[in-house]
């Protein structure tokens, strides 16, 4: 009988092993597809838990990430947001204020290359780049709402995308490790409310699931340390699962007293939702604070490149069109007269222009302005948001 149990335990040992190994392959084989590897950190962990926002930069930071061909130093200064060097305090008041995820954070290049830094230097202005990798909609006003006091701001700039909006639908902020205030459904599909995150893992853990979300950063062998860090890695991540409470709501679920359930994030109702609450925040903190709100919405230029499907095209200007809407009405209903909305039209026409007199084919906007090995705009297309957000604030005469 004990020579069987241990038959069966080393069986069962062998096949879990080799289903993990292939799991790992597998995913090791599509980053390498996708020329995406993992990345190699130096320095102290950048992401921290935050219990309002789900998310923040750490402060007083000085980091050094490698991509395969991308690389960049991110300093921090004592209020957790990007600076150019370290040492660098935040000069207030502040003559515009930069909401948004890691674009205006300048994920992929080094900070004065980033259309924030580009801007503060074309206008001579001071500024505060509250970018945040992963952050969305809703996340942004809340990040504004714990800062404006203390930054004072004459301007602020929202730099939207309509994956913005669907983020407020997914619990993941950062590497599917911490997670952030979402939108879900109150029992039924007829309500929406705000689900804060139940447990966010402290920093000791971040940095320990960050660390095997990037083990292993090169091809190789796989060997028994991949197998016992690949468990160590699941085992935690669904540890935070469970204390977020899924799986109490799906025992709820059997019973038929479910609490919630995720929400569509395709649903114009829902976009409506989420649109309206931030700018109704934003028209409130705005008049409490005294300054202006320009709404920038990028061209999605990497949602229209020649080797997109027709079908997410369609997609991406469905949104975009659905988003351009719920702004301006939700201006006009709120009478935020201080509030500004730009369509990506402007920016597109900047983008279009720059290919065709740099002899770039149309439709070839990857080609032109996306980095290689991340998803994320390089100096070229950093400098066209930096020159279409100008004329946006001249256009609107608020600089």
């Amino acid at each position: 009988m004990n020579i069987l149990v241990i038959i069966l335990i080393a069986v069962s040992t062998l096949v879990f092993v080799f289903f993990v190994r292939n799991a790992i392959s597998s995913y090791q084989e599509y980053l390498c597809g996708q020329k995406r590897p993992g990345e190699v950190r130096k320095g102290p962990l950048l992401y921290e838990p935050d219990s309002y926002t789900g998310s923040k930069l750490a402060s007083n930071v000085s980091v050094f990430i490698q991509r395969r061909i991308t690389k960049e130093h991110v300093y921090t200064n004592d209020m957790g947001f990007r600076i150019e060097k370290p040492g660098l305090i935040q000069k207030t008041p502040v003559d515009i204020v930069f909401l948004g995820c890691s674009t205006v954070m300048g994920v992929g290049v080094e900070y004065e290359t980033t259309f924030v830094s580009k801007i503060s230097k074309i206008q001579d202005v001071n500024v505060a780049n509250l970018g945040v990798g992963s952050h969305g909609l809703q996340q942004f006003v809340r990040n504004l709402e714990k800062n404006v006091k203390d930054l004072k701001p004459s301007m602020v700039v929202l730099c939207y995308g309509h994956g913005h909006t669907d983020r407020a639908f997914k619990v993941n902020a950062f590497a599917s490790i911490l997670r952030r205030p979402i939108y879900v459904y109150h029992k039924n599909k007829d309500t929406l409310i705000i689900r804060e995150p139940k447990y966010n893992p402290p920093v000791s853990l971040v940095n320990k699931l960050s660390d095997l979300m990037m083990y292993p950063n090169i091809p190789h062998i796989f060997s028994f340390k991949d197998i016992i860090l690949y468990m160590q890695k699941e085992i935690l991540m669904k540890y935070v699962t469970i204390r977020n409470g899924a799986l109490l709501n799906l025992f709820l679920n059997k019973l038929g007293l479910k609490k919630w359930q995720y929400a569509d994030s395709s649903l114009e109702k829902n976009r409506r939702r989420v649109i309206f609450d931030a700018v109704q925040k934003l028209n409130k903190l705005s008049k409490e604070f005294g300054f202006a709100v320009l709404i920038h919405n990028y061209f999605p230029y990497s949602h229209f490149d020649f080797d997109v499907n027709e079908k997410k095209q369609e997609v991406s200007n469905r949104l975009a069109s659905i988003d351009t809407g719920l702004f301006q009405e939700a201006i006009n209903i709120t009478n935020a007269d201080n509030i500004f909305y730009e369509a990506p039209d402007l920016e597109k026409e900047l983008y279009d222009d720059w290919m065709h007199n740099n002899g770039f084919d149309e439709g070839h906007y990857k080609d032109a302005f996306h980095l290689p090995d991340n998803n994320h705009p390089n100096e070229i297309g950093h400098s066209i948001i930096a020159e279409s957000i100008v004329k946006q604030l001249k256009k609107y005469s608020v600089i």
